[in-house]
C-alpha cells in the first residue's frame, strides 16, 4: 500500500540474520497471519515484505529439502540461521 512508503518506521534495508530467525519463529508459532507477524515485528516491516521474505527464503531452501512439510522446513531454516 502506498502508505507503507511514506510511513517512517518501515524498514528497506536488507533483512538481518536476527530479522529472519523471528520471522520464522513467529510463523512456527503463529503461522502465516502476516498482519499479525508485521505487528510482532515492531511493524518495521510491513506485511508484504514478510510474506514475499518468508516464501523466498521458503523457496531456496525447498529445492535442498523437499520432502519436508512448510512447518518442518521453517524449522530447519530456523536452524540454520
Amino acid at each position: 500500500m502506498w502508505f507503507n512508503h511514506l510511513n517512517p518506521n518501515v524498514r528497506h534495508e536488507k533483512w538481518s540474520l536476527e530479522e529472519d530467525a523471528l520471522l520464522f519463529r513467529l510463523v512456527l508459532r503463529d503461522g502465516t497471519k502476516w498482519a499479525q507477524i508485521s505487528k510482532a515485528m515492531d511493524g518495521v516491516r510491513t506485511e508484504h515484505m514478510v510474506k514475499n521474505r518468508f516464501n523466498s527464503l521458503i523457496k531456496k531452501y525447498s529445492a535442498r529439502y523437499q520432502r519436508y512439510s512448510l512447518k518442518k522446513l521453517a524449522e530447519i531454516i530456523q536452524k540454520d540461521l
